[in-house]
């Protein structure tokens, strides 16, 4: 976290304590800055305790079931060790998003015989619509065809290029 400009970003400084004896305050901007790497336009508006349940239940953490409002109010001690181990799980979410994102998965998926490129072009379709859309104001709710229209010519452009060497062979 602290190679990756988390104390610039949370505007929070971590110790060698937080990580094995953190304070309410140090998991709450651990959680969040994770989450945001996930979901960069995620507001965080209402309690950590009330935020991070139905959070991990979209993500589909295993162990959401797990962890309860009130270990939520109070990550250190005994619950400490459930606890960096969800964080280290979001961790690893978040970097297999940004791997997927940079293509480093693509060679193997072709090795295996899948098509990746029109893969890729909807993967970037629905994570670009999506984040336009997640970081829209409340105002611009009329507008959400105007707002994701250039995505969904960059999309079409995309395929069309991608399938124009199909249509070379007709």
């Amino acid at each position: 976290m602290v190679q990756n400009n988390f104390e610039m970003e949370m505007k929070h400084s971590l110790t060698q304590k937080a990580m094995t004896s953190p304070t309410q305050k140090d998991f709450n901007y651990m959680f969040q800055w994770l989450y945001q790497r996930i979901d960069p336009c995620y507001k965080f508006l209402k309690s950590i305790d009330s935020e991070v349940p139905p959070i991990l239940k979209l993500l589909g953490y295993p162990y959401e079931k797990s962890i309860t409002k009130s270990q939520l109010s109070a990550v250190g001690g005994q619950n400490w060790s459930t606890f960096l181990g969800m964080l280290h799980w979001l961790l690893q979410l978040a970097k297999q998003m940004e791997n997927y994102g940079q293509g480093k998965y693509d060679d193997a998926c072709e090795e295996a015989g899948f098509e990746v490129y029109q893969d890729r072009v909807r993967f970037e379709f629905v994570s670009d619509a999506y984040r336009a859309w997640l970081c829209m104001d409340e105002d611009q709710e009329d507008q959400v065809e105007e707002l994701l229209k250039p995505h969904v010519d960059a999309m079409i452009a995309k395929l069309d290029h991608a399938n124009s060497r199909y249509l070379e062979f007709a």
